[in-house]
């Protein structure tokens, strides 16, 4: 065939209700279009198809949805810039195949020349050529210099303002010192008189130009001077009404301490809760447009909730709350509301632990017990002589052995009879192998296994809370003393509990078998740890592990 076509592009604009639209050139794969719709690159299969493939003719394409009216269409034939015919030695020679070649060449021209079509370019007749762009630098403009023969950086407009003061200043300066020798050549003789006059005349131009610039320069808000005004940022007002210097280095901070709707002019604000409980309410997404964002932080004692617009999100969710010391950056995407620095504890943290319940005890309760019978949940940690921490984080990744997530001493003679540990471990397992995966959890207590838990892991994308509640209680102190042990496991996602009160199984120990009595030398030091381990080995399951605190009770 020929190559009749001389271009690779066509043009529309869609009318609200349109959705073929045609092409009247060849393509070899319906890969080897790109189709825009209001200066967005669409997508194959997911917003459009493509018929005529391998057509002289072209074909059509065929949007998913109607593209809405006004929106431009563009449809370009982009072809991959390589070779992919290879000739033999001595075989078959088609003309087809050689024709498909030259006209593959053919087109890779013309999708050439169509991109040099949008380039600047000097006129055929002009001598200049091998002009390179400067790069860039902040608030700098691009422009020739002063011979022609080159591009080269000039202050932006702004800059430029503020000289035109100066030369402002030193206009009205000049004027006084004019109208000075004005009145001095008037008392001369009457052959100056003439001279007196111009000089009258041009003193009064010049204060009326000084006037006018310094007039313009105060009605824009644009200061005559910049002194002083170092790393300020001179920006557009909300209102568009005007100009207003910003400080560079920080953003501007809005005490609340009581229910406010955030407005369009809060935008690069620190909305900063300093007291009391109570709500945002934010504006519509559309109304905030897309970029709009604020920052939030709760440097206050109550619970601040941050409260979408009608139907729409945070996150996914219609509200978020922050916790005393909380702080997030807040980003509009135009149709919800996005965070950056809120990570999956928080969400477990915010609104008093609204989240992973179980039964009448959520996730931020703790169990309490009295001698071998538990009789509730509080909010509060149990009272403690005692408290150990660790914070160091550990993760258990691409390993199927047992693994020290936490390890504590407890010292001879601390455990006596009435007194009893409490653990509380809180972690993140995430499972992403495609298929169920098993974790076990274990307690062990002077070296022995008190209670322990394998549960299956569907593979999910989103991380699983894991959170980890024993008692270790003493009945009977001394060289034979006598622990009992019981306690809890809920594992979960935001909002759904996915896993119950842990059946914990070893060694005939554990909450299937009631409280179990283990025998250990109290008045000797007893080491008590917590470990993990997966079953299988892969880089796609990690447990995380937070904080494993432990509390001495009694």
């Amino acid at each position: 065939m020929t190559v009749s076509a001389t271009s690779n592009r066509k043009s529309y604009t869609g009318d609200g209700s349109q959705t073929v639209f045609a092409y009247d050139f060849k393509i070899f794969k319906n890969t080897d279009l790109e189709v825009y719709q209001a200066d967005t690159l669409k997508t194959l299969t997911t917003h459009y198809t493509v018929s005529g493939v391998g057509e002289d003719t072209g074909g059509n394409v065929t949007f998913v949805t109607a593209p809405a009216n006004g929106d431009a269409i563009v449809i370009l034939r982009v072809l991959p810039l390589k070779q992919e015919t290879d000739y033999v030695e001595a075989s078959k020679f088609p003309a087809e195949t050689h024709e498909s070649v030259a006209d593959r060449a053919v087109m890779i021209t013309q999708q050439l020349k169509e991109e040099q079509g949008r380039a600047l370019k000097f006129a055929k007749t002009s001598a200049k050529a091998n002009f390179d762009v400067p790069d860039p630098v902040a608030s700098k403009v691009i422009g020739f210099n002063s011979a022609g023969s080159a591009l080269a950086l000039h202050d932006n407009a702004a800059t430029q303002v503020a000289a035109a003061a100066a030369s402002a200043s030193g206009a009205a300066t000049s004027a006084t010192n004019a109208a000075t020798s004005a009145t001095a050549a008037s008392t001369s003789a009457t052959a100056s008189s003439t001279s007196a006059t111009s000089a009258s005349t041009s003193a009064t131009s010049a204060a009326s130009s000084a006037a006018s610039a310094a007039a313009y320069l105060a009605a824009a808000n644009i200061p005559s001077s910049l002194t002083g005004k170092a790393l300020k940022l001179l920006a557009v007002k909300a209102a568009e009404d005007g100009y207003e210097l910003v400080d560079g280095r920080t953003l501007p901070v809005l005490a609340k301490s009581a229910n406010y709707t955030l407005t369009t002019s809060d935008v690069r604000k620190v909305i900063d809760a300093t007291s009391n409980t109570w709500t945002l309410t934010l504006p519509a997404a559309a109304t905030a447009t897309d970029g709009f964002w604020f920052a939030v932080r709760n440097s206050g004692t109550g619970v601040i909730t941050v409260d979408a617009d009608g139907s729409e999100t945070i996150d996914g969710a219609t509200t978020i709350s922050l916790v005393e010391g909380q702080a997030h950056l807040v980003i509009c995407t135009g149709s919800a509301w996005k965070t950056v620095g809120r990570d999956l504890l928080d969400r477990v943290k915010e609104s008093g632990g609204q989240v992973l319940t179980l039964g009448s005890v959520s996730d931020t309760q703790y169990l309490q017990r009295s001698g071998t019978t538990i009789i509730g949940a509080t909010a509060t940690a149990p009272a403690f002589v005692n408290q150990a921490e660790d914070l160091s984080e550990i993760e258990i990744n691409n390993v199927n052995t047992e693994q020290t997530i936490a390890s504590f001493t407890i010292n001879a003679n601390t455990l006596t009879a009435g007194k009893a540990l409490f653990v509380r471990l809180v972690g993140l397992l995430n499972n992403n192998t495609g298929g169920t995966e098993s974790f076990n959890l274990r307690v062990k207590f002077g070296g022995t296994e008190v209670l322990g838990s394998a549960f299956g892991l569907a593979t999910d994308a989103n991380s699983r809370i894991v959170i980890l509640e024993v008692w270790i209680t003493c009945q009977t102190g001394g060289a034979s003393g006598v622990v009992q042990v019981d306690g809890r496991l809920i594992y979960g996602a935001p909002g759904t509990v996915v896993g119950a009160f842990g059946d914990f199984v070893a060694n005939g120990r554990g909450l299937a078998g009631g409280y179990a009595d283990l025998s250990k030398n109290l008045t000797a030091s007893q080491a008590l740890a917590i470990t993990g381990q997966w079953t299988n080995a892969s880089v796609n399951l990690t447990c995380r592990v937070e904080t494993v605190k432990v509390y001495l009770v009694g």
